[in-house]
């Protein structure tokens, strides 16, 4: 599909693909921060553990509502986190750790975004187009642990994403995540505002697609 722009503060068209970002991060150091966060709590509609980074005035929580703030103490443990959204400048939603036990498997949900046009003709997207907090957001995901046995699906696109690597796609499309593997994977998710230095590694993207291959760049323009 196109990857354009639409007008006001809507989030650009996403190729049905994976975009893998032109930018390498330090999964160990990220890895060291996560796991003095602790274990975590469980989720069990995807049947993740998760950490809350971010907060909804003071409390965390799955609010969609701002202001959003870095939970209380998360700037003095995970210095080198708040490194890597600099970079992307970007402004930042809800953030938390994914965490996917060895053997168990996201099952296949689509969340409350619209991030491509919705087509009624279509079982993989949902309803109408939020204007309002996934209206302007992207859900990006740094991968802290992985193994290459963990198999990422997006309609009809499967990939194995490598730590240190950080991607985006439309998750308003039906995904599903499978660890098939002996450890556990962990991913750092953070809803973002599309910033002049995200959308320039979006323009230089490794798309994964529908179909499996990989092309150099995405199909239109982000800005």
């Amino acid at each position: 599909g196109e990857a354009t722009h639409r007008t006001g503060h809507d989030v650009a068209r996403l190729d049905l693909a994976f975009y893998r970002l032109p930018l390498l991060v330090d999964h160990r150091r990220l890895s060291s921060e996560v796991n003095a966060l602790g274990d975590g709590q469980k989720r069990h509609d995807v049947n993740n553990r998760f950490h809350h980074l971010a907060t909804h005035n003071g409390k965390s929580t799955e609010s969609r509502l701002g202001p959003f703030s870095l939970r209380p103490g998360i700037a003095q443990s995970c210095p080198y986190l708040l490194q890597v959204l600099d970079v992307l400048g970007v402004p930042v939603g809800r953030a938390r750790t994914m965490i996917l036990a060895a053997g168990e498997n996201v099952t296949r949900h689509s969340d409350m975004t619209h991030q491509i046009n919705p087509d009624p003709a279509s079982k993989e997207l949902r309803g109408m187009i939020e204007t309002g907090y996934w209206g302007r957001r992207y859900r990006l995901h740094l991968v802290v642990d992985t193994h290459p046995l963990v198999e990422y699906r997006l309609g009809g696109a499967a990939t194995h994403i490598a730590a240190g690597e950080v991607f985006v796609f439309d998750n308003a499309v039906v995904h599903e995540v499978l660890n098939r593997s002996p450890r556990d994977r962990t991913h750092i998710v953070v809803d973002v505002v599309g910033s002049e230095r995200m959308f320039a590694l979006m323009r230089r993207a490794l798309l994964v697609s529908r179909e499996g291959a990989a092309a150099a760049h995405p199909s239109g323009e982000f800005s």
